[in-house]
């Protein structure tokens, strides 16, 4: 993902997954799709934002999930989790 994104731009990327149909996939996508400003503005956030979007949603039993944010925790070892709204 990170070659595709550095080469092209995100909806380059976005479009290898419009025809494949998978849940693990299409948390990938969606992730994808809520980060598309963000990596617009700037490429090297795609392990923050794959982290920001997928962190707590993916099952353990996803194993390939599982295997994607233990190399996004890789490229960014300073990202720590924080809830998407601040408690009131």
């Amino acid at each position: 993902m990170e070659s595709k994104l550095q080469a092209t731009q995100i909806h380059a990327l976005l479009n290898d997954y419009e025809l494949l149909e998978d849940k693990e996939i299409e948390m990938v996508k969606q992730a994808l799709y809520n980060a598309a400003y963000v990596l617009m503005q700037n490429k090297e956030e795609l392990a923050n934002q794959l982290l920001d979007h997928l962190w707590g949603q993916v099952p353990e039993e996803s194993k390939g999930l599982q295997a994607l944010l233990h190399q996004a925790q890789e490229k960014s070892p300073d990202w720590h989790w924080e809830p998407p709204f601040p408690e009131l």
